[in-house]
């Protein structure tokens, strides 16, 4: 099923020829990141079989997703930065997940991070993963089994890579409800 997981995440993208696999990122220990070594690792985490992570440079923002050190995914900022969007979700119980939302054609991946309320039946468990979307349909999520590597604010790290413009006044944040749900 995992495999059928990381299939669905995979090939209709590359099938679309939207993007080649880009160079393989610099390798880090253990190989936990798909970032280069001058980026700031925002999200990462070990899947069964690929590592999803999030980087921020001092001009860019990164997803990639694939086989270690080689990901067969990288989607960047665009020049004008609409690709990306912030969302924040909270709950009754004091629960609140964030998430990163990259868009490339009809395609959205969505990168979350969430902790359990102080009144939930779970209080302050934490949970991520990455979830894909076609046309705002569900596709696959893949939830990180172990721990992930997570920037407490990654916010403040994607505004500071951020376009002038972008920095002084253009929001970033999800305005589109299909992908302001819990994961």
């Amino acid at each position: 099923m995992r495999a059928l997981h990381v299939t669905l995440l995979l090939v209709p993208f590359l099938l679309s020829g939207a993007v080649a696999p880009p160079p393989p990122v610099a390798e880090r220990a253990g190989g936990e990141s798909q970032c280069a070594a001058a980026e700031t690792i925002l999200y990462s985490c070990r899947f069964p079989r690929a590592v999803g992570s999030v980087c921020a440079s001092k001009t860019a923002v990164h997803y990639r997703y694939g086989p270690a050190n080689r990901p067969a995914i990288d989607l960047a900022t665009d020049g004008k930065w609409s690709n990306i969007h912030l969302g924040t979700i909270t709950g009754g119980g004091g629960g609140r997940q964030d998430s990163i939302r990259f868009t490339a054609g009809r395609y959205h991946y969505i990168v979350f991070k969430g902790v359990g309320g102080q009144y939930t039946e779970t209080p302050g468990k934490t949970w991520s993963g990455i979830h894909v979307s076609l046309d705002g349909k569900d596709v696959s999520t893949l939830q990180c089994p172990g721990t992930a590597t997570v920037a407490g604010d990654w916010a403040d790290s994607i505004y500071a890579a951020a376009p002038a413009p972008v920095r002084s006044g253009q929001t970033l944040e999800d305005e589109d409800p299909r992908f302001l749900m819990w994961f």
